[in-house]
């Protein structure tokens, strides 16, 4: 019996593999490539672009769609240029443009990760902080350590160390205790300073519309 067996297996299994899978062509909804997929697939690994998309969507897109993009049409997109704004690696000191609407980043020189969020504290916080981003201290908040960020907006209380790379703020009624560093600094009347600062004006940042 086990022989019998055997014997239907390998019978199956040679009709198995002179069995023809029927296939569809089907373009990528991304790079327009055509694929050759099974006929029951459902989704598809694109040789080209290496995306995975949807095979029965991609089926469903007008011809037109399908067509290869022209000439002026991919000059279109390669002159596309996303809106940034520069940044300067805390590790490397490397300055380079990043998206407006990051949140982090990695440095393209020594692989750092930037960390770009804005910060707003309503409360006390003591620690260091490093952002490339806004801190943002509002009138109830006061903050205590060591802080590097794009720019400061004080409202309430700081003491410690401040670097920056734009602006820092005081607001009426704020009270800054310690060391700032920035290119540009502004006091506004009613706003308190205790301590030393360093403004260079050249050291500004300049992002370009």
């Amino acid at each position: 019996m086990s022989s019998f067996s055997l014997k239907n297996f390998l019978s199956k299994d040679k009709e198995n593999k002179q069995r023809v899978i029927p296939t569809i062509e089907v373009p990528c909804p991304s790079c327009h490539a055509v694929q050759t997929v099974s006929e029951g697939a459902i989704s598809a690994l694109c040789k080209n672009c290496k995306r995975i998309f949807d095979v029965k969507k991609a089926l469903e897109k007008p011809a037109d769609q399908h067509k290869q993009p022209t000439i002026d049409q991919q000059d279109e997109k390669e002159n596309y240029t996303q809106d940034s704004k520069k940044i300067r690696c805390s590790g490397c000191q490397t300055w380079q443009d990043v998206p407006v609407i990051a949140i982090s980043a990695f440095c393209k020189k020594c692989g750092q990760r930037i960390n770009l969020q804005d910060y707003k504290k309503n409360n006390f916080f003591r620690g260091d902080l490093d952002t490339k981003g806004t801190l943002f201290i509002t009138a109830t908040g006061e903050v205590h350590g060591t802080v590097n960020v794009g720019e400061a907006v004080i409202e309430g209380k700081f003491k410690g160390v401040m670097i920056a790379e734009r602006v820092v703020r005081l607001e009426p009624g704020s009270l800054f205790h310690g060391e700032l560093y920035a290119p540009s600094v502004s006091v506004s009347d009613g706003a308190a300073f205790v301590g030393q600062s360093e403004v260079d004006p050249k050291k500004m940042i300049i992002n370009e519309e």
